[in-house]
């Protein structure tokens, strides 16, 4: 009886091993990737397993990108012309799609160098579909690989259809280049209302390789952008802003510079997630920017994207403000000296610090912190000796709305 229950949980198991095995998609593997021309492909990634190089982060998306690529399956493309083709499951798919582009003539599996292009969440794309457009070589082979997303195993599967064609980039706005900026013109009360597209814009230059208030870490360029340019009529402050009315990720840079491209060192104001006039963080993670400006200079005003996949459309508007001056404390370097009061010295008010941040700056040299890690916030610094205490007591009066204290 022991033996021949034995034999039948053999069997059991070499059937349940076949039947997973039957269930894989033919290309689940590299080595199986099915060739494929122009034209619209159905597909499934139903029980694909996970397989082939690390996902980059970088790729277009709505949002953080994981580096994971789940449930793959393969397609071998040879191309018969030179020029661009389009990868696409734009709105095609049932499931959160990731593409990547290998080649030419890549390697099974291919490497991290071999990866020519990739695509996470495309503008435009219903159900965080994908597509991407890369340039071939006639006669040469590449790889396409098609996956789900996933923040952790077993990420997203599903079923959809994608298609490969011949691409022809379409015409990006008239000053999608700092060299056909537009003039903005500020009507009598020192203002104007602007309204713009970004779809189809090229990344131009500059890139900001050190960090900024706008630009951290790894976050050195303003994607499919668009240019303004005006010559100051006064002296005093500026404000620039689309808090609100941008239906994408934004990101707004402005040089003291009439040379094209700007020099990254020109920058004079920038805005990622912005504020607005009461510490409310713009919807949308669109922006803000205040900065000076001096009569008879021209400045160029540069409105893209948080990443490669963030275009769209929108309004901004630019109006004179009062002259910024930051508050004397608002770099690191120059705290305002505070010291130690009694509790009862506390309690009767009898001594205070006040502080006011109002065009201050931040401090990007010095990491987020973990009770304010996002968004944009502007600080002032104090400095105090602890003298013979061991322990004290911060009391805080705040005013402003979202205020909040960082020791």
């Amino acid at each position: 009886m022991s033996k021949l229950l034995h034999a039948i949980l053999a069997v059991v198991l070499i059937f349940a091993v076949q039947d997973s095995l039957l269930a894989q998609p033919a290309n689940d593997e590299c080595e199986n990737a099915i060739a494929v021309g122009f034209g619209s492909h159905d597909f499934s990634s139903i029980d694909a397993t996970s397989g082939g190089p690390a996902f980059p982060q970088n790729c277009p998306s709505d949002d953080s990108s994981s580096d994971s690529l789940y449930n793959d399956i393969w397609y071998l493309y040879t191309a018969d012309f030179t020029g661009l083709v389009q990868f696409s499951t734009c709105s095609m798919a049932d499931f959160d799609t990731n593409l990547g582009v290998y080649g030419p003539n890549a390697p099974c599996p291919p490497t991290d160098d071999d990866l020519i292009d990739c695509s996470e969440d495309a503008a435009g794309c219903t159900g965080f579909s994908s597509s991407v457009s890369f340039a071939v070589v006639s006669g040469e082979t590449y790889l396409l690989r098609i996956g789900g997303w996933g923040g952790s195993s077993p990420g997203e599967e599903g079923t959809g259809t994608f298609t490969l064609s011949e691409f022809v980039p379409p015409l990006g706005p008239p000053n999608d280049d700092c060299d056909t900026a537009i003039d903005l013109v500020l009507d009598a009360n020192d203002s104007t209302y602007v309204e713009f597209e970004s779809l189809y814009a090229s990344d131009g230059p500059p890139e900001h390789l050190e960090p900024l208030l706008c630009f951290e870490a790894d976050e050195s360029n303003v994607y499919n952008d668009v240019w303004y340019r005006w010559t100051a009529t006064f002296t005093g402050g500026l404000e620039w802003s689309n808090c609100g009315t941008t239906n994408f990720d934004s990101r707004m840079a402005v040089y003291d510079s009439n040379v094209c491209p700007p020099d990254a060192n020109s920058l004079v104001g920038c805005s990622d997630d912005g504020v607005d006039e009461n510490a409310i963080n713009c919807p949308g993670y669109t922006s803000r920017a205040l900065f000076n400006v001096e009569e008879g200079k021209t400045y160029l005003f540069r409105l893209g994207g948080f990443n490669n996949g963030d275009a769209g459309d929108g309004s901004f508007y630019v109006r004179r403000i009062p002259l910024i001056v930051p508050p004397a404390n608002d770099p690191c370097a120059s705290p305002e000296e505070a010291y130690i009061i009694t509790e009862q010295e506390a309690d009767d008010f009898e001594v205070f610090f006040e502080g006011n941040t109002s065009f201050a700056s931040g401090q990007p040299e010095y990491p987020n912190p973990v009770c304010r890690n996002d968004g944009e916030f502007w600080d002032v610094w104090y400095r105090f000796n602890s003298g013979v205490n061991t322990e004290i007591s911060l009391r805080f009066n705040k005013v402003t709305l979202k205020a909040a204290v960082i020791v």
